[in-house]
């Protein structure tokens, strides 16, 4: 469910791989992985809502029946911190004092929602 104060920003740029999407050009960095590196390309789930905020540092994604109580998920590009997200109409500025949305439509495409 979409809240009431929510904006549809734009179409994130994706590819998907054995029904999990990746947002292009980036990664999602686990801070409490056990193993490896943390970083995991292809992560969201058709059917799931992902919060995207800023913690003052890097912005971070909450949400999907994946995630671990306790861990920290973080946006990279490149290993590095992000500041946009790739749409299919070009990059879309993140502002640091908003929160954001991730979600599949009907058609199977990631849209980019802005809350308040």
């Amino acid at each position: 469910m979409t809240p009431h104060t929510a904006t549809v920003l734009g179409t994130l740029d994706t590819s998907a791989e054995e029904g999990l999407a990746r947002i292009n050009c980036y990664q999602l960095h686990d801070d409490g992985a056990d193993d490896g590196d943390g970083l995991y390309c292809y992560w969201m789930t058709p059917g799931d809502t992902y919060g995207v905020v800023h913690d003052g540092g890097t912005w971070t994604v909450a949400g999907g029946v994946w995630t671990e109580v306790g861990h920290t998920y973080r946006l990279v590009d490149d290993g590095g911190p992000m500041e946009s997200l790739p749409t299919r109409l070009g990059p879309l500025p993140l502002d640091p004092g908003r929160g954001y949305q991730l979600q599949v439509d009907e058609a199977g495409d990631w849209l980019v929602w802005r809350l308040g």
